[in-house]
Formats: structure tokens, C-alpha cells, sequence
């Protein structure tokens, strides 16, 4: 005998139940979440794609996309700033360091979702959590006034902690913002660790290379380019599916408020899909992903991160 349950009861459990379907899935162990920044060839931002518009292998095998999400979900993140003695730049404008920092820092949390959550860990030969988890944009930018640039850099060190604290924010996004030359020399962590340890994560990764040492590359067409501890930024971030911005000078357009401003509306554009590659039994291995993106007959530039850790 079938018994008609009430209407707001009947709607109640339709919802738990629906909850539950979502819960198993998002909790099962083959399925792997992609963030992806799509383009097109001018650069901007692509939006309002559908499942039809990507292509996904990895280690060459097309993947099933169970689902895909435009919405603009909040973002833990972790704010990474080199108070080391190699970033000191004495003043030519009447500003400080952290003077240049903190407008292009504002502008980046003015166009961030408000429901973003952060954190700020600074490093010399040292590294300091100097603020905890909070969505408290003036707290962030509070933490400039304490920098000293002094000292040895231990930026693989802060990188590693950084990556533990940023998996214990309440948002499901996991972002990291390093700012910083890119030079190490008082880790105790070496950046394969530190390279590994991205690659097996869902963090993605931003850059900004401020005072980045240049050199002269190439035998008849010289060109400047960045030397290899900055080009280890690079590598690292595009791992994640994030970028880098180098500049020789933090004052200059590349570290100011426009890249920041580039971070805060890429995050907010980021599309996230997930596939279920479905590898049990099979020895946990890196396994390389390649994604591709189009609308109608366009091909657009799609970006995420390079590998994922079964």
C-alpha cells in the first residue's frame, strides 16, 4: 500500500536525497576537479561554454565530463609576500616597498568575491603566518606594514606551508599568490619537493615576480629574459593552471594594480569541471592532462593545470 506523504515533507526528502547523489559524487575517490581559464585569441575572457565546448585526455585517453560549473564560487587563499633582503629597493619616488604593494593588493581584494576567504604568510630566512584565515580585506593589507625586507629567502619553505594551510580553508577553490624574485637560498625544502607536492594538489598558482633579475638570452637576436630561479616561477605555476608576471621593478605596469586586477577577474571566470578517470588497481602514477576548448567553430585557449595524482 502506497501512503501519499505530505507536500513539504515529500519535498524535503526529494532534497536529501538529491544531496546525498551530489555528496557521493563529489566525495568519490576517481573523480578529479579541473579549474579551467578559458580565452579567446584576444585574451579575454571566454564565458557561457557549455560541456560540448571541451575536450579532455589524460595520458592520452579522452575522459567523460560528468559535469561543468560557470558559477563564480569563493576561493580560499593563500598571499605569499618575500620580506627578504634580495626584495629591498631603495626608493626613488618617495615610495616604499610595500607602498607599491599595497594599491595594486587593494584593487586585487576590491575585485575578488567578497565571500573569498585569506590568509598572508611572509618569509625571509624565516616564514611567518602572519595573518589567519580571514575575509577582512583591511586586515590583509595591514600585514604590508610589518615587512622588513631583511634577511636570507626560504621561499620553498613558505611554499610548503602554505600548500598544507591553503587545503584547511572552508572554500573548495584552493589558490595560492606568490610575490617574490624567485630566488631560494635558505630552504630546507628543494623545489622538486615543493614542485611535486603542486602537481599532486588542486591549488592553483599565481606569480608576481617583482624585482625580477633579467638576463641577455639568445646568439644574434639578443632578448631579455628571466633568469632561471624566475623561470621556476613560471614553471611552477603553469603546472597549476595558474601564470606568472615578471617585472624588473615592482613599480612598473606588470606589478601593478592591472595584474592583480587579472588574478581577481580569472578566478572569479573560472569554469570547473570534473571527470572520473577511474584508474583503480592501477599503480597512483602522475598522469598528464590535456584539455582543449572551442565555441562553434573557434578555437579558445583553455588552461589548467598539467597533471593530477590518482
Amino acid at each position: 500500500m502506497l501512503t501519499r506523504l505530505p507536500g513539504k515533507l515529500f519535498l524535503l526528502l526529494s532534497l536529501f536525497a538529491l544531496s546525498c547523489v551530489c555528496s557521493v559524487q563529489a566525495q568519490s575517490p576517481d573523480s578529479v576537479v579541473l579549474n579551467v581559464t578559458v580565452t579567446n585569441g584576444k585574451g579575454e575572457l571566454s564565458r557561457g561554454l557549455s560541456l560540448d565546448s571541451f575536450s579532455i585526455t589524460a595520458d592520452n585517453q579522452p575522459q567523460k565530463i560528468l559535469s561543468l560549473s560557470d558559477q563564480d564560487v569563493p576561493a580560499s587563499i593563500g598571499i605569499l609576500i618575500d620580506d627578504s633582503g634580495s626584495q629591498h629597493v631603495a626608493p626613488s619616488d618617495g615610495l616604499s616597498l610595500p607602498g607599491k604593494i599595497r594599491p595594486a593588493l587593494e584593487r586585487f581584494l576590491k575585485v575578488s568575491n567578497p565571500a573569498n576567504e585569506y590568509f598572508v604568510v611572509t618569509f625571509n630566512s624565516k616564514v611567518q603566518l602572519v595573518q589567519d584565515w580571514t575575509s577582512d580585506p583591511q586586515a590583509i593589507v595591514q600585514t604590508l606594514d610589518s615587512l622588513k625586507f631583511k634577511k636570507d629567502t626560504a621561499m620553498f619553505d613558505a611554499m610548503a606551508l602554505a600548500l598544507d594551510k591553503v587545503k584547511t580553508g572552508g572554500n573548495s577553490k584552493h589558490v595560492l599568490i606568490l610575490i617574490t624574485d624567485g630566488t631560494d637560498n635558505a630552504s630546507k625544502k628543494t623545489f622538486k619537493e615543493v614542485r611535486d607536492s603542486l602537481k599532486a594538489s588542486d591549488v592553483v598558482l599565481y606569480c608576481v615576480g617583482a624585482n625580477v633579475s633579467f638576463e641577455l638570452a639568445g646568439t644574434v637576436n639578443y632578448r631579455l629574459r628571466p633568469t632561471d630561479d624566475a623561470e621556476k616561477l613560471g614553471e611552477l605555476s603553469v603546472a597549476t593552471g595558474g601564470r606568472a608576471f615578471f617585472t624588473m621593478n615592482v613599480s612598473e605596469p606588470m606589478a601593478s594594480n592591472r595584474v592583480f586586477e587579472l588574478i581577481a577577474l580569472e578566478l572569479r571566470a573560472h569554469y570547473q569541471l570534473v571527470i572520473a578517470p577511474g584508474h583503480s588497481g592501477e599503480k597512483a602514477r602522475f598522469r598528464k592532462i590535456t584539455i582543449e576548448a572551442k565555441q562553434g567553430t573557434d578555437r579558445l585557449v583553455a588552461r589548467t593545470r598539467l597533471w593530477y595524482y590518482p
